[in-house]
């Protein structure tokens, strides 16, 4: 409903990037797919839901709680923050938050956690914020995607991520990259990173996987993923058989039913800054499936297999704190709409706060916060 930017359109259209971070965290709270039923696994937490947007570092507080008041918007999602401890930050949108009840501030808790704990960045280490840390997925550790002849089904090849792929892409096979979008790659010949710095889906492959190492240090953005296979004859086939046609490639990775929930491996572990002990909840994190946006387009972005994907994949808490924006929209609307016993009512921020902390499970049943998980996983099951 309102998108703050200071420019003209055609500036706008400019800055848009590949698989821009914003629209994926957007979907994440609000998307709610057009493509038809069966579909519905691709929605955000609260479909339907409105969004008013605004451009980090180009506008004041003052501004922001102005439009947040127009629009009668409560709840303020964050995917960013100042990388460490920042008292000046800190202090800010912790009197913001005080000044400003009615509105509930969610943060993302940073992923620093290679450095270990003391790593929750500000604005997320302060007092009247909500900080949200991200749990790991519940697919197996080896991810997958099968690239499938359109001419002839039985005609496939899988390959084992190597770098973060988009779970859906159709695209003409070949080893040109001017000349194919999905583009086959024997690295046991080619040794230079600067291949992969193009936006085309990569399927690399070589005798063994100690061959293909190199490739895992490379910077691949703006790539649509990079995968590899050690079947050098049935690639090679592959490669004869479809060359130059439409070859069709999705993720193929199955869910581990078993797996526990575990800390993600990049998710910042406090105490936060002053001490205070953070993050306060968690959330879902890794392999998050959302929108994606495509660099200076106003085209229709297809459903599933099509030529352009309408869907990536990302990781971080960037990605954890839309899920618990999305499930505070869930909870104000469910008071707001009277599904309770009593009329209807208006959450505030301090409320609303309060009730997802409570809906937390912790993953060892501790019944006290700690400095990795908070108080829990968040589940509004436990709640409404």
């Amino acid at each position: 409903v309102y998108y703050h930017f200071e420019g003209t359109v055609d500036e706008l259209r400019a800055k848009i990037l590949n698989k821009e971070h914003g629209t994926h965290v957007a979907g994440t709270i609000a998307g709610d797919s057009i493509c038809g039923d069966g579909y519905e696994i691709m929605n955000g937490n609260a479909p339907k839901s409105k969004l008013i947007y605004f451009k980090l570092n180009s506008y004041s507080n003052d501004m922001l709680i102005e439009k947040m008041a127009e629009f009668g918007s409560r709840i303020s999602s964050n995917s960013w923050d100042y990388m460490g401890y920042d008292d000046e930050g800190n202090y800010a949108f912790s009197l913001l938050a005080l000044n400003n009840p009615d509105i509930a501030f969610i943060f993302s808790a940073g992923n620093e956690y290679q450095g270990g704990n003391f790593t929750v960045d500000d604005p997320s280490g302060s007092k009247n914020i909500l900080a949200v840390g991200a749990i790991d997925d519940f697919f197996e550790e080896v991810r997958k995607m099968r690239f499938q002849s359109k001419k002839d089904a039985s005609f496939y090849i899988d390959g084992e991520e190597i770098q973060m792929y988009d779970p859906f892409y159709t695209g003409v096979l070949g080893t040109d990259v001017n000349k194919s979008d999905i583009v086959i790659v024997n690295v046991e010949e080619v040794g230079d990173c600067e291949l992969f710095e193009i936006d085309r889906l990569f399927l690399i492959y070589a005798s063994t996987r100690e061959k293909a190492a190199w490739v895992k240090k490379c910077y691949v953005y703006p790539s649509k993923g990079v995968l590899l296979s050690v079947e050098v004859e049935k690639v090679q086939a592959f490669l004869e058989h479809s060359k130059s046609s439409l070859v069709t490639a999705f993720d193929i990775t199955q869910i581990n039913n078993s797996k526990p929930v575990n800390h993600a491996y990049f998710s910042s572990g406090g105490p936060a800054n002053k001490g205070i002990i953070k993050p306060d909840l968690m959330a879902p994190g890794r392999r998050i499936f959302s929108a994606k946006s495509i660099k200076n387009t106003t085209e229709f972005h297809g459903c599933a297999d099509n030529v352009s994907s309408c869907v990536s994949i990302k990781e971080g808490t960037s990605q954890a704190a839309p899920n618990v924006a999305g499930a505070a929209a869930l909870i104000s609307q469910y008071f707001m709409d009277g599904f309770w016993k009593y009329p209807s009512v208006t959450l505030d921020g301090p409320t609303l706060r309060a009730l997802l902390i409570n809906s937390c499970v912790h993953p060892q049943r501790s019944k006290t916060p700690d400095i990795l998980f908070g108080h829990g996983v968040i589940d509004l099951s436990t709640l409404l």
